[in-house]
């Protein structure tokens, strides 16, 4: 168990018995173990696009020559030089870091996916070198961190080994030049002959203990000459841990190879695990007649094996979460998504005479497209929500335009003609936008509309709300002493068959316009005409049995009517002979100075109460004797210079005297 997470024990291979081919024929078995996994640790690998840069010179990571901090490509000049050290032949990897491309493909013998694994290391590098942020940079690295870690806990094993080898090997094959002498599991068995002649088809199928401990013997003897090499092997783990860590995370084809490498090795685990399972045996049955020092040889051995439990790290890929397709650093990935995988950015290079930092420049190169709405999101109305893009300025200028589609072609509405490339448009879905599902959005350039690009997948505008305003909308402007039509939209399921409508002026209750009112969606008022002009006034509406069922309109503005009069109000009654105020409200900007007063019956102008007066809002009007009592009269007042700017008062009667 790691402190990141578990370690995957290796599974058993059922493939060839042998780890590679040899021209001396070194064949796969518990003889061939300590070289086998000497030889296999040594090559054991260790939603917006992110443009970035490689300066070789300056990203120590990859680059640095330090004999104690060495880079990427140091590192694996140092495995190269230990691997041309060993002797075998026919390796599963070249000696020539600049060459390798160990990935493995699914369902195919090719070793290699393409790209040269110096490259995608060099992106790698790229990354952990940059200072940006985004989340998948800062993922990357973040996995980066857990695989060294894996890394580290493997050396860790394999120091174990190193470090019990020397004793591994007398204990097994015996050493009389050791002080005290060992007497060896191998031969001290086959030199007791109850023990001797028993069969235990191993290695072959009827092998004895004897053949079985000879085989041991000549594998032993063969390895001691290598001993030398293991503190340069150890050494050289501790050195290159960085570059293992960075090759294992590179693509799930490279985790592929590692899994293929490590089945012959598992295959040798399983038979050292024979082996000792062997010798419990043997100690069980024929403690007896083995000499004490034998016995003892017998237990030192199995307690260093048991300890030691060699396994590969599980290494995360880079830039993924769990299985995904797109592995952005993989041959069949795509790091920027425009629509090319990185191998053909890699053989574009490759043909144009590129190297490592140009592969970085093109992988990564922005590629205009819509990141957000990208297919399957829910955007309510009137809510706010931010279009974005990659912006690629070189390729798409300083402005864009912003348009708005549904599935088919289906042009809706542009959302903004001319907007900065900034990558962003918050946009205010409107609340009478009809709700689908199949919705997209078109970004492209100002300059050039043949560079454009839409959402992936559509969209959904939804209307969840129990009640929404819809009316007024944002700076729609109400004239006082006019009938507006307020507007909502609703569930009547939860907001029930009744509604109240309020009003409100910043954080301050204006009043009820209706205390209840049918949920009909709509509501006609007479705007008050002394109501106080100003730009921050809403209306509520909300349900006549929840309180919390409820909308609030944008803010709107009252302005004032040039002229509105006040008095007589609906209903009011003059008796003859009497004298009322006409009272009205103006804007005397829009009016002028001076108005005149008008008396209206029954649909007839009956005359001019006064041709000529101030402005200021109030008149004192005799109600002559002559006149008829009865309904149906109306005042109006009308600028002296302007005859279409005027108001008529409410119905109002006439009553006897």
């Amino acid at each position: 168990m790691t402190l990141f997470g578990a370690k995957r024990r290796m599974a058993p291979s059922s493939g060839a018995s042998r780890i590679w081919d040899t021209s001396e024929g070194l064949p796969m078995s518990c003889r061939r173990v300590l070289l086998c996994l000497l030889a296999a640790m040594l090559v054991l690998p260790a939603v917006k696009s992110n443009a970035l840069t490689l300066d070789e010179a300056s990203c120590g990571i990859l680059s640095s020559t330090s004999l104690f901090n060495p880079g990427f490509d140091r590192q694996a000049e140092s495995i190269a030089f230990l691997l041309d050290l060993l002797p075998v032949e026919d390796l599963p990897i070249s000696t020539d870091w600049y060459t390798w491309d160990l990935e493995k493909i699914e369902g195919s013998d090719v070793t290699g996916d393409g790209i040269l694994d110096n490259f995608q290391i060099a992106l790698l590098a790229a990354v952990l070198c940059s200072e940006e942020s985004s989340p998948r940079l800062d993922l990357i690295r973040q996995q980066y961190d857990v695989n060294l870690v894996m890394v580290e806990e493997t050396i860790e094993d394999i120091d174990y080994l190193a470090d019990n080898a020397e004793r591994i090997l007398d204990l097994i094959a015996g050493n009389p030049h050791a002080n005290p002498p060992v007497i060896g599991i191998a031969p001290g068995l086959a030199a007791i002959p109850e023990i001797a002649g028993i069969v235990i088809n191993f290695p072959e199928d009827g092998d004895t203990i004897a053949d079985a401990a000879q085989v041991v013997i000549e594998t032993v003897e063969e390895i001691r000459p290598y001993l030398s090499l293991l503190p340069l092997v150890t050494t050289t783990l501790e050195q290159v841990a960085p570059l293992l860590a960075g090759m294992g995370g590179l693509n799930s084809e490279m985790k592929a190879w590692v899994d293929e490498l490590a089945g012959p090795l598992a295959e040798a685990m399983g038979s050292m695990d024979e082996v000792v399972g062997i010798v419990n045996v043997a100690l069980l049955l024929y403690g007896s007649v083995m000499p004490a020092e034998l016995k003892a040889e017998i237990r030192e051995l199995l307690q260093i094996v048991v300890q030691w439990e060699p396994s590969l790290p599980d290494f995360l890929i880079y830039g993924v979460v769990g299985k995904a397709e797109n592995e952005p650093i993989s041959a069949f990935g795509d790091w920027n998504a425009d629509g090319l995988p990185n191998l053909l950015t890699f053989e574009d290079v490759m043909a144009a005479g590129g190297d490592r930092e140009d592969f970085v420049a093109a992988v990564t190169q922005a590629s205009f497209r819509v990141t957000s709405p990208n297919g399957g999101e829910r955007w309510e109305v009137d809510s706010f929500q931010t279009i974005t893009w990659e912006p690629a300025v070189e390729q798409v200028g300083d402005y864009v335009r912003v348009g708005l589609h549904q599935a088919g072609g289906i042009f809706v509405d542009w959302l903004a003609l001319r907007a900065p490339n900034t990558g962003a448009f918050d946009w205010l879905v409107p609340v009478d936008l009809p709700q689908a599902g199949d919705y997209l959005v078109r970004v492209q350039s100002y300059t050039d509309n043949g560079v454009r690009d839409f959402s992936d997948e559509p969209f959904a505008i939804v209307d969840d709300a129990p009640i929404r305003v819809t009316s007024p909308q944002r700076r729609d402007e109400w004239v006082t002493d006019t009938i507006v039509n307020i507007t909502w939209t609703s569930n009547e399921a939860v907001a029930g068959p009744f509604v109240r409508v309020g009003l409100h002026r910043g954080m301050d209750f204006y009043g009820w316009l209706a205390l209840k009112a049918a949920n009909s969606g709509s509501f006609s008022w007479i705007v008050p005409a002394d109501l106080e002009p100003a730009s921050n006034y809403r209306v509520r509406v909300q349900s006549y049995v929840h309180n919390d069922v409820r909308s609030f309109s944008r803010r709107f503005d009252v302005i004032r009517a040039p002229l509105a009069l006040t008095a007589p109000a609906r209903g009011d009654v003059w008796p003859l002979g009497s004298v009322q105020r006409v009272t009205w409200v103006t804007d005397y900007a829009v009016a002028g100075p001076f108005v005149r007063l008008a008396l209206h019956g029954q649909g007839e102008f009956l005359g001019w109460i006064v041709r000529r007066t101030e402005n200021d809002g109030m008149y004192e009007m005799p109600i002559a004797p002559s006149l008829t009592p009865g309904p149906g009269y109306k005042i109006r007042v009308q600028s002296y210079e302007d005859n279409e700017t005027r108001d008529f008062s409410q119905r109002f009667s006439i009553g006897g005297p």
